[in-house]
């Protein structure tokens, strides 16, 4: 079976809250995600272009990174769609636009979606606060919780990941 699910983290583990995506990622790894023969971890300090590569194979991606939006959920869980609005730059990529650079090229889109986890404090300093460390515990569990239901779905349909499902 090929690799169908990847999880992309991005942030900075030096400026506190920024690295929870990192942070997830690492717990991920930890329970063992990988174990399974179609689930990828890809860590990133940035999303640049060259992500739209590593994403086409897979048809279903999920970006986890830190928010500072205090009108936004805590954590939250969206669908993202392919959108060109914007300009593309060579060192920072939102996961709409690599989407639409992965439809650009030719390649597959996978379904994709973003688990935003709230950043608190983002000052320089390794560690997270309290309140980001517990909303990373809820997103590792909300984000396994996601995984066994592909995964189970997909065993029932001959190995195709059900989107939607």
């Amino acid at each position: 079976m090929s690799r169908t699910i990847r999880i992309i983290g991005w942030g900075n583990v030096g400026r506190g809250d920024d690295g929870a995506a990192l942070m997830l990622l690492d717990r991920l790894a930890e329970m063992g995600v990988e174990a399974y023969p179609d689930v990828t971890l890809h860590a990133h300090h940035q999303l640049g272009p060259e992500v739209a590569v590593d994403m086409a194979d897979a048809e279903v991606v999920v970006f986890v990174d830190a928010h500072v939006d205090t009108e936004r959920a805590a954590l939250s869980f969206d669908v993202v769609q392919a959108d060109t609005g914007g300009a593309l730059d060579s060192h920072h990529c939102s996961p709409a636009m690599l989407l639409a650079l992965c439809r650009s090229m030719g390649l597959r889109t996978p379904a994709a979606y973003v688990l935003a986890i709230r950043a608190y404090d983002c000052s320089f300093g390794d560690g997270l606060s309290r309140e980001t460390g517990e909303l990373v515990d809820r997103g590792v569990e909300l984000l396994s919780q996601r995984l066994d239901s592909w995964r189970s779905h997909a065993l029932v349909n001959g190995d195709a990941i059900v989107v939607g499902a």
